[in-house]
């Protein structure tokens, strides 16, 4: 028998995401994007980062993907008013995808999911309805089974009162210590939870959420693997929070509050947050100033140093990732059009332009 060897990762584009997964000796990636066809399946050049397109799945308005940690199972989203989460099996012959199960997402838009480092619970959130949920994840097939959590913990900050009239659940992810957090960007708020293994239900720890300045709308979250830190990025402030973390009682100080732009800069939000595989090296994207901002990472104490910002090469970068060996950024224009291949060198302090593929409203 042949040995198939998966390798992988996830190049989120800010809401909708791209992943790659190695086949044999091939490296796969998949773009999410707001089509019909929703998940466009590439060939990933290994040397240069140049992407080819092999194929698609219909995975309706897929804004986000997310990788089992086995890697032969890949999960989507329909961002629809009557929302639903979708399973894909990847082929380990060709990388391409078909389809296992589909389960209503109980909720409006949803934004965002990942899978619990465990591979046994898919996380979720509805962005419209503010619900974050945790569904069971079957190991035989990876179909998402029955749902085991669903609670909106979030209230209106109304900060900005056309974006903060009520919770907007945006994202949910795991800490580094497998706690569950949720980042609210109608609450102004990130949420933390403890999961429980054996039922799928989230409890909150000691010091439930870390807050943000009233009006900034907080979108993602981020951990450093080594050091502990969360980094919070925030739509309309466009700025970054670091905030430290602790498992048994959660966020507890406000470290940093910095902001993304190099100055203020009306009609532009952030999107995506990323740290460099090293942990040397944070980035964030800037849609409207149309950027990536990348930040020095002081291994001490956590703090963000600007280095400088980097043409994203087209307009709204909404979604951003790094490759896992570091070599490479994949940015997701979703006005232009197009995914944008750079280069990262010096450790992960300089972007260089490298190459881009065309797709409709790629995130």
């Amino acid at each position: 028998a042949q040995m198939v060897r998966f390798c992988y990762f996830v190049v989120a584009i800010g809401i909708l995401s791209l992943q790659l997964c190695c086949v044999n000796a091939e490296q796969y990636v998949y773009v999410g994007a707001y089509q019909a066809n929703g998940i466009i399946i590439y060939k990933h050049n290994q040397s240069d980062g140049s992407l080819t397109q092999v194929g698609t799945a219909p995975g309706n308005q897929a804004s986000w993907l997310a990788l089992h940690p086995n890697g032969r199972y890949l999960y989507s989203n329909c961002e629809l008013d009557q929302g639903r989460f979708e399973s894909w099996d990847v082929s380990a012959q060709t990388g391409l995808l078909t389809k296992i199960n589909s389960v209503p997402s109980y909720g409006n838009a949803p934004a965002y999911h990942s899978v619990y480092p465990s591979g046994d619970y898919l996380l979720g959130s509805n962005y419209n309805t503010g619900n974050f949920l945790v569904y069971k994840l079957s190991p035989q097939t990876g179909a998402i089974g029955p749902k085991t959590f669903d609670e909106i913990p979030g209230t209106a900050s109304w900060g900005v009162p056309d974006r903060q009239a009520g919770p907007h659940a945006h994202c949910i992810t795991t800490s580094t210590n497998d706690n569950v957090i949720g980042v609210d960007l109608g609450a102004d708020k990130v949420f933390s939870w403890a999961l429980d293994k054996s039922t799928g239900v989230l409890k909150p720890t000691k010091q439930s959420y870390a807050q943000v300045l009233t009006g900034s709308g907080s979108r993602h979250v981020v951990f450093h693997e080594r050091l502990g830190y969360a980094y919070v990025i925030s739509e309309m402030g466009s700025t970054i929070d670091t905030f430290t973390y602790d498992r048994s009682t959660g966020f507890f100080g406000v470290v940093q509050h910095v902001s993304a732009l190099p100055r203020p800069t009306p009609g532009s939000t952030c999107a995506e947050i990323r740290i460099h595989p090293n942990g040397q090296y944070l980035y964030a994207t800037n849609r409207g100033a149309d950027t990536i901002a990348t930040f020095k990472i002081d291994q001490n104490n956590g703090t963000l140093a600007i280095v400088g910002w980097t043409s994203a090469q087209g307009k709204v970068p909404r979604g951003m990732n790094v490759t896992p060996d570091g070599r490479f950024m994949y940015v997701a224009n979703q006005n232009s059009n197009n995914v944008v291949a750079f280069a990262i060198a010096n450790g992960g302090a300089t972007l260089r332009y490298a190459s881009q593929v065309s797709t409709t409203s790629p995130v």
